[in-house]
């Protein structure tokens, strides 16, 4: 079902981080709304920016919360080197949070009916 996925919303899910092959098959993929998230831009995040780059019509409005330094700035217009981590940071598998947070809301539409 994934791969036939045409319209993906996340915005306001309070997501800091995505993995890496969150959108790994899926070809069909028109628009992307990420924004609003309090994204932490290191070095699991830096991924995204070169994603973005080279999906420029995904993602839009997609800016970092923390570290402080890239706060408010669109991940799309950072490079690689603009993500770092620092000690235990760099272990904590992507995805990892010190904080527990609530499941993000996805909301699945096959044709008119919206599923949950």
């Amino acid at each position: 079902m994934l791969k036939d996925m045409e319209i993906l919303t996340l915005n306001k899910n309070n997501i800091t981080t995505l993995g890496k092959d969150l959108f790994e098959g899926m070809k069909k993929l028109r628009v992307l709304r990420i924004s609003d998230n309090p994204f932490t831009c290191d070095c699991h995040l830096s991924w995204l920016a070169g994603w973005l780059r080279r999906n420029p019509r995904l993602g839009l409005f997609s800016k970092c919360n923390l570290p402080l330094y890239l706060k408010n700035k669109a991940i799309a217009e950072l490079h690689e080197f603009d993500f770092r981590c620092t000690g235990s940071e760099e272990e904590r598998p992507a995805g990892c949070s010190r904080e527990p947070m609530p499941p993000p809301l996805l909301l699945l539409r096959q044709g008119r009916r919206l599923q949950r």
